[in-house]
């Protein structure tokens, strides 16, 4: 007796057991369902963001072009992840072969385009790192970890060590999980190391931005491998790639306006600098002898005159990049008036290889027009003036070299203000670099380099 009502108590309670353990999976199947609406209304609100973000890109005229070109490609990126990660969300237990086919895609995606993201961005920090010495060391280590994870990933596909797909068409993490981070989790700690090592290249609001979109995402990794549901490095890293893209854009902008500004100030600049009164005067003093002793080289010069003026005129209008032919027609043109005014004492040389790039109007012309001005009739020798343009590592180059007078000072320059007027417009259009090389007694060489398909203008694209 005493066993049967201790069995009908046992019974009893486990009835309430189990009924308590029903409540327990509805509760649990309940959550699940709130996860599963969160990480797909983030999807949906990251597939827009990333959307609009890749429409004001192409249609912005704000910008470097290289750094244009990593935003685009990087967004795109990470709109395929968001979108992979919502594809596998939706197709998560459906039953059949098509919509299991379709979340091993989405899965595999979902890991091969988040991979992808840390090493596209260590690429573009390398715009800030030209000069690092280490650089193909530190891109091998980035193409060895990110093959070593690509080898996982489909290694994964066939043993399941990363993650798996049951028979009833739901995603599981595998026993080896966790390795997944560990290569691009070493490419961002190499890319923090960096940043904070070459930080002073950088203004505080770009490194700012680029250390919030490597460390948030990370630290997110580090809870996803303990946690299980919520999209934590999806979350995140939407979140820091749009702040960091903000502040970049923010700064980038400011930059733009604070360059065109500078463009403006500098043209008023040349324009000051290229009307010559004074030397108007005595090239229409030589037109005028011309006239009366030989009327055939006096049209001849007034059409090269004509010539340099209209360039002159062009050249300060000019808001980009002109080619370098149309410069070097413009010197031709100077020179020749020149060489009616100076006759034996000037004499010329070309050695021109390399003409297919664009430079900004009136740099090389007024480093000639300084080696005429400072260096005829200074010695019984002839000035003479040699004018090149090469190829060379990632560069076309102009060179102009004289035998004047020289200076030995390097801090002096001749004709000061515009000489950085030259080397100002070049750095601001072209990322261009002036150099003067000069001694006293023997002459100056004035080299100008301008990189190839430099973007920050768009002049050699």
């Amino acid at each position: 007796m005493f066993m049967d009502k201790r069995m009908a108590k046992a019974a009893v309670q486990g009835t309430g057991g189990a009924a308590r353990i029903d409540k327990a999976a509805d509760k649990g199947d309940g959550t699940k369902m709130n996860v599963k609406m969160l990480n797909l209304a983030v999807d949906l609100a990251g597939t827009v963001l990333c959307l609009m973000t890749i429409l004001q890109l192409q249609i912005s005229a704000v910008g470097a072009f290289r750094q244009k070109r990593f935003f685009l490609l990087f967004y795109v990126f990470l709109l395929l992840y968001v979108l992979s990660h919502m594809g596998g969300l939706l197709m998560k237990g459906l039953p059949g072969l098509k919509w299991h086919t379709g979340l091993q895609i989405a899965n595999f995606s979902e890991f091969l385009f988040g991979m992808f993201l840390p090493y596209i961005f260590s690429r573009y920090l390398m715009v800030f790192w030209e000069s690092m010495k280490q650089k193909k060391a530190v891109i091998h280590f980035w193409n060895t970890c990110l093959l070593l994870t690509l080898f996982l990933l489909i290694l994964s596909q066939f043993t399941g060590v990363i993650y798996y797909i049951d028979e009833h068409n739901v995603y599981h993490r595998g026993p080896l999980y966790p390795l997944y981070y560990i290569g691009p989790f070493l490419i961002v700690i190499s890319d923090i190391y960096f940043v904070i090592r070459f930080r002073d290249g950088l203004s505080h609001r770009t490194v700012a931005a680029i250390l919030l979109y490597l460390i948030v995402p990370v630290a997110a990794a580090v809870f996803q491998v303990f946690l299980y549901g919520p999209a934590l490095v999806i979350f995140s890293t939407l979140f820091s790639a749009f702040i960091m893209y903000v502040f970049l854009l923010t700064e980038q902008t400011e930059r733009y306006y604070r360059q065109e500004k500078e463009k403006v100030l500098l043209r008023l600049n040349l324009l000051s600098s290229q009307i010559k009164p004074h030397y108007i005067y005595n090239v229409l003093s030589s037109i005028h002898v011309l006239c009366r002793r030989n009327p055939e080289e006096a049209m001849r010069v007034v059409e090269r005159f004509t010539e340099y003026l209209r360039a002159n005129f062009e050249g300060i209008a000019a808001e980009n990049a002109i080619a370098f032919q149309d410069e070097l027609r413009h010197i031709k043109a100077y020179l020749e008036v020149e060489k009616c005014r100076y006759l034996e004492e000037l004499e010329v040389e070309y050695h021109i290889e390399h003409t297919a790039f664009r430079i900004p109007a009136l740099t090389v012309q007024p480093l000639v027009e300084n080696a005429v001005k400072h260096g005829i009739g200074k010695e019984e020798v002839p000035l003479h003036i040699t004018i090149s343009a090469r190829r060379c590592e990632n560069a076309s180059e102009i060179i102009v070299e004289d035998n004047g007078q020289g200076f030995d000072d390097p801090g002096m320059t001749r004709s000061g203000e515009a000489l950085e007027n030259i080397q100002e417009r070049l750095k601001l259009m072209c990322r261009g670099t002036l150099t003067i090389i000069s001694r006293k007694g023997v002459g100056t060489r004035a080299v100008i380099q301008i990189p190839d398909a430099a973007d920050d203008s768009g002049v050699n694209r």
